[in-house]
This record gives C-alpha cells, sequence and structure tokens, in this order.
C-alpha cells in the first residue's frame, strides 16, 4: 500500500480538492451496499460526521473486503471525489486498503443500533466510539480551550492547587481520605484517634474539595488567578445532582467589588456559551436530537403508566353515576383526575421538549383537547362533571392509549 500521509476526516469533509488522493484512517461505522459496489461509513473521532468510502467490489474482490464490518479499524487510499448522495459535500473513491483490525460481527457490541447508557456502561472500553460520547469528550475538550482562553485574555494567571491536602476549605463537602497505612491495623490513641505517625504525610490528608485557600492566596500576590482543576466530594453521586469527582473553575481576584464579580461571571457564561455554538454545533445539534428523543420515550411511557391506571380505575365503571352513588366511586373519580392531569401535564411537557414537532406528526389525537382537559381539572376540581369524564374515559382515551403505543414503537 501507498504511503500517504494521513489526513483526518473533519478536514476531509472540509475539503474541495476534488481529484487529490488522500490517505484516511479509522473505525467502521458501517458496510452496505451491492455485488458492484460497497460503501463504507469511516470515523476517526475528529468528528462526529463520517466519511464514505465507495469501493468497487469486482475491482478489490468480495473475499478482500469480508472482513471490513462493523467496528474493524482500516486505513485507506483514495481519490477525493464530489459526493452525489444528500447529507455530504465529498466521498472517497477506494483504491487501496490496509485491514489494522477485525471486528467479529457476532461478539462486536457496538452495531448499527441504539444503545443505552446503562447497556454502555457494561462496555466501558468502547464508550468512547459512541457518537454520544465522542460528542461529550469533543465538547468537554473544547469547553476546556474556551476556559483557559478567556482568563489568559483578560490577564488571569492559572494556579494549580494541590489535589492531596489537609485543608477542608469551610467543611465545603465530605472528604476522600489518602492514607498509605495499613487499614487493617490501625494504631490508635486512647482516645480511640488514629495515629498518623507512621503515614506517609504524618498527618490526616484529604482529596480536594477545593481549591480555595491556595487561589486565595494567590490572588493576594498575583492579582487575578485562577483554579480548574478536579474536585471531590464523598457525598452520594448516584443522583443528577452530585458527583464524586468534577473539574471546577475558581476565579480569585483582589480588590474585585461584587459588581465586577457579577460581570466576570456573566462574560464568562456568554463567552463559553458563544464558543460551543462557534466550534460544537454538530456534537451539540446531535445531543440535543439523541437526548430530546431519550425524554420524548420517558414522556410517553410516562403517559402510558398514566392510562394503564385510567384503565385499571374505570374497569368496574359502567354509567357516570357509578362515580357519584358512593364513596369509593368519588374515591375513582379522584384518582382518574388525578391521572388525566398528569397525563395532560406529561403531553405539554413532551411538546416542549421536541419543540413542537413531535405531535402534530399524530393528528389522530386532539392534543390541545388533552392539554385543555388537564388546565379545566386543575383549575376547577371542584366543579368537574362526572359525566364529562366518563366520555373521554370511554370514548377518547382508547384512541389516546393505542396512539401512544404506536409513538413508543416509532422512537
Amino acid at each position: 500500500m501507498e504511503t500517504i500521509t494521513r489526513t483526518k476526516i473533519v478536514d476531509v469533509l472540509k475539503s474541495e480538492a476534488y481529484g487529490t488522493t488522500v490517505n484516511v484512517k479509522g473505525w467502521v461505522r458501517t458496510r452496505r451496499g451491492s455485488k458492484q459496489v460497497s460503501f463504507i461509513a469511516l470515523n476517526d473521532g475528529s468528528t462526529i460526521n463520517n466519511v464514505q468510502i465507495v469501493v468497487d467490489v469486482e475491482k478489490l474482490g468480495e473475499e478482500y473486503l469480508k472482513p471490513i464490518t462493523t467496528g474493524a479499524c482500516i486505513s485507506v487510499n483514495g481519490e477525493l471525489v464530489k459526493s452525489l448522495g444528500q447529507g455530504q459535500n465529498v466521498e472517497i473513491q477506494a483504491t487501496e486498503f490496509q485491514i489494522y483490525g477485525t471486528a467479529d460481527p457476532a461478539t462486536y457490541p457496538l452495531q448499527k443500533k441504539g444503545h443505552s447508557l446503562e447497556f454502555l456502561r457494561e462496555i466501558a472500553h468502547l464508550r468512547p466510539r459512541t457518537n454520544t460520547f465522542g460528542a461529550v469528550f469533543r465538547i468537554r475538550h473544547n469547553m476546556a480551550i474556551a476556559i483557559h482562553k478567556f482568563f489568559h485574555e483578560r490577564g488571569f494567571f492559572y494556579f494549580h492547587t494541590p489535589i492531596i491536602t489537609a485543608s477542608d476549605c469551610e467543611g465545603a463537602g465530605q472528604m476522600f481520605q489518602v492514607t498509605t497505612m495499613n487499614l487493617y491495623d490501625l494504631k490508635k490513641d486512647e482516645n480511640g484517634s488514629i495515629i498518623y505517625d507512621d503515614d506517609f504525610f504524618g498527618k490526616q490528608a484529604s482529596l480536594t474539595v477545593s481549591g480555595q485557600l491556595e487561589g486565595e492566596l494567590a490572588a493576594m500576590s498575583l492579582g487575578a488567578i485562577y483554579t480548574f482543576g478536579p474536585t471531590f466530594r464523598a457525598e452520594n453521586s448516584n443522583t443528577p445532582r452530585h458527583l464524586a469527582e468534577f473539574w471546577m473553575i475558581e476565579p480569585e481576584v483582589a480588590f474585585n467589588e461584587i459588581a465586577e464579580n457579577m460581570q466576570l461571571a456573566e462574560d464568562f457564561i456568554k463567552y463559553c456559551i458563544q464558543w460551543a455554538l462557534d466550534n460544537c454545533m454538530d456534537d451539540i445539534q446531535f445531543l440535543n436530537n439523541m437526548f430530546d428523543k431519550e425524554l420524548a420515550l420517558d414522556s410517553l411511557h410516562t403517559i402510558a403508566s398514566a392510562l394503564q391506571l385510567i384503565v385499571e380505575r374505570a374497569s368496574v365503571v359502567s354509567t357516570p353515576d357509578d362515580f357519584l352513588c358512593s364513596p369509593d366511586g368519588m374515591l375513582r373519580l379522584d384518582a382518574i383526575c388525578m391521572n388525566l392531569i398528569a397525563l395532560g401535564e406529561t403531553v405539554k411537557g413532551l411538546d416542549k421538549i421536541t419543540h413542537g414537532d413531535f405531535l402534530p406528526h399524530y393528528p389522530e389525537i386532539y392534543w390541545s383537547g388533552v392539554m385543555r382537559m388537564r388546565d379545566k381539572i386543575a383549575h376547577h376540581y371542584f366543579e368537574i362533571d362526572a359525566e364529562v369524564v366518563f366520555e373521554v374515559m370511554k370514548n377518547d382515551l382508547p384512541m389516546v392509549k393505542i396512539t401512544i403505543d404506536k409513538m413508543i414503537a416509532n422512537l
């Protein structure tokens, strides 16, 4: 195979040097085609977008191409040409291949289908190859660049604070302990306190919860500094609001008044957002679309659960009078109304997270009516008409349930 300097796929996709020979290397996302021509989607991590490799099967041979399956690592030489397909400006007409590594289709887990984050947790060594993690890592890199550029352009000094420290920074959080002592044979004094004389530092040490203390000292000599590094909190991280490990930014400025601090924070947020929009749009768009889909599915499952509860509670209701003739009937009406409120509220949220583009694809349901039903019950609870609830329950909700099931299947 002819030796040609590799071009990153992100640069190939921007190139207009049609007719030149290029080399790209990466991992195969998909391969499709016929007996005459094969199309390989190749990605090298430099962008979320793939470059299409067009292969003349008769020229290179089907047997030669067999090992090139999803996950295989290859090097390709070929001519850069203008693409006739949709969604891409260029493609590569392959002339030579080198296979660095193969991936058995029967065992390679990242096939062409959606994978949950829970599943990807089980194959952590391959997660960075997915679009989701690749997008997150590229955005994270760009945010780090933006942070450093912002402070550097404003005369701040990047200050490295200790990772291992004895300071709890005014009790900023529970700390992870760092020790070289044998945890199975800890020496204690007569009061039951651990003796740290033989420990590496000779006293209790922990992973940092904040670089604030050292940052303030540096600001009193350098004028304006910022810290940006790993921070640790020994707190339950199995929630959406807490992480055991994260990176924190802490600017410290001598002589600043509160108005100047507020302006600095506002400028910083604007700068980072603009940097992301200028440099990460493809990744942001992907994550926006993908996570909207996940949120939409969560909402649809919530609606399905509410509908199921209504069906269960309505199973013994034959007429509107069944709601009104006994205390149990009134409790049943109350429970159904609560679920109708939940249903309508979730439909409102679904319409919001899908930017109003999803529900119109299912015009068989009067979605505005579903939302208004929620408002009417919520705001006029003591004026509920049992007959109206009965009619909605018997005549409208069955079609809503069928449609919700269809929407879940389509997503």
